[in-house]
């Protein structure tokens, strides 16, 4: 059975408790699923080999991505671009103007 990144989980946010420092962070659940879909291979070859952990009944399977490695390609997914609309030219058309403000 794939690990629960891979399943189609009903689910909007996980989230990711680190103890010793208090801090816990909400993630998004498809943007992490894309994410991994993307990453994968690559934190394998840099972060792997994958580690497994016994649990009562099952058995995890996970690669120990730093969070800064994983928070800065997570909010690579969290943008939205299409070829040819990103520039500052057209973007100037469309708001009539250099910036929100239309100056």
């Amino acid at each position: 059975m794939p690990g629960w990144i891979a399943q189609d989980l009903a689910c909007d946010y996980l989230a990711y408790a680190f103890l010793p420092s208090g801090r816990c962070y909400l993630l998004p659940f498809q943007p992490l699923r894309r994410c991994w879909q993307q990453y994968r291979r690559e934190w394998v070859q840099r972060y792997g080999p994958p580690i497994e952990a016994q649990n009562e009944g099952y058995v995890s399977v996970g690669v120990a991505v730093p969070i800064t490695v994983l928070l800065t390609a997570l909010s690579q997914m969290l943008v939205v671009s299409w070829a040819g609309e990103g520039s500052r030219e057209s973007i100037t058309r469309a708001t009539g103007g250099e910036g929100n403000d239309g100056h």
